[in-house]
């Protein structure tokens, strides 16, 4: 009897101790994603994601409250991510740098996920070898089906439900105060040597989405002279340049050739007062945390007293 009760005791330990093992050796579950690189098998709820694009990419991922682990950035002084996201990153480590991302530092972060650009397919491999690695199918023009995009990757579509529902809400808000009297909206980019208009980035699809309308020649990417100012004249005019700190200071001058220029003295926004020299930390962004800012900024300059 003592050695049945003994053989017994020692079944029911290795039956549990089995079980144990089985939970914890069990592979984690997964799901297959397509993507602009390939198919990958990706974590079903991940935990630490490692974000290869400081603005559309990070700013989804704060946006359905699943911040990354760590973001590639700038470096050097000032904030390293989209400058709308200051304040809302906290934890999220820099990684050097957005061109050419350091791939040790990658992987101290042990990433489940590796969320990269879809035009990084030089180093997919070698990120696949670090973590499950998805190419983002960003479209730099619909930030909404970006956020929608990431929030399947990361199996959490509610929560870009959520996201876009809000955002929504602050257009509404948006169009009940500015509506469309101010007119037609131009924008331009100026840089050292060219004048351009983008017919479709995240700008303009923020500014339909809003109810603001454009000239109709800006439907489609214009790369303009000096002397062919006049197509870009509207009601109101903003202009910026590019997020890029080392071309700061050339495109600052650029700026101000324009404006000293007698075509741009003669354009009907810049006679009314209503050409603006806009942040280009800002303008130059994507994504749907973005596009509130640029709401906000919108309304600084378009609403009479700026609120």
């Amino acid at each position: 009897m003592i050695r049945l009760r003994a053989l017994a005791a020692l079944l029911l330990a290795l039956t549990l101790l089995a079980g144990c093992s089985d939970e914890t050796d069990a592979p984690a579950a997964t799901r297959t994603v397509e993507h602009a690189l390939g198919a990958t098998a990706v974590p079903a709820e991940p935990e630490r994601i490692v974000a290869l694009n400081e603005y559309a990419i990070l700013d989804a991922l704060v946006a359905l409250e699943a911040p990354p682990v760590a973001a590639t950035g700038r470096q050097g002084k000032g904030f390293p991510f989209g400058a709308w996201l200051e304040g809302r990153t906290e934890g999220v480590e820099l990684i050097c740098c957005s061109t050419e991302p350091n791939l040790e530092q990658i992987a101290t972060h042990e990433p489940d996920l590796i969320l990269a650009n879809p035009w990084q397919e030089d180093i997919y491999a070698e990120l696949s070898k670090i973590a499950p690695t998805v190419g983002v199918p960003l479209t730099y023009v619909d930030y909404e089906q970006e956020v929608r995009d990431i929030a399947e990757i990361i199996g959490r579509p509610e929560a870009a439900d959520e996201a876009i529902a809000r955002h929504r809400e602050r257009l509404e808000r948006f169009s009940a105060a500015v509506g469309k009297g101010p007119g037609l909206i131009s924008v331009a980019r100026v840089f050292p040597d060219s004048i351009r208009v983008e017919g479709e980035s995240y700008v303009p699809t923020l500014l339909a989405n809003a109810g603001l309308e454009r000239p109709a020649a800006h439907g489609k990417d214009l790369e303009l002279s000096v002397e062919r100012l006049p197509a870009i004249d509207g009601d109101v005019l903003f202009v910026y340049s590019a997020d890029n700190p080392q071309e700061a200071e050339r495109n600052a001058r650029a700026r101000e050739r324009l404006a000293r220029h007698p075509l741009w003295r003669s354009l009907k926004a810049v006679r009314a007062g209503r050409a603006y020299t806009v942040d280009s930390a800002l303008w130059a962004g994507g994504g749907i945390l973005w596009a509130d800012a640029m709401l906000d900024d919108l309304e600084r300059h378009l609403l009479p007293d700026g609120t």
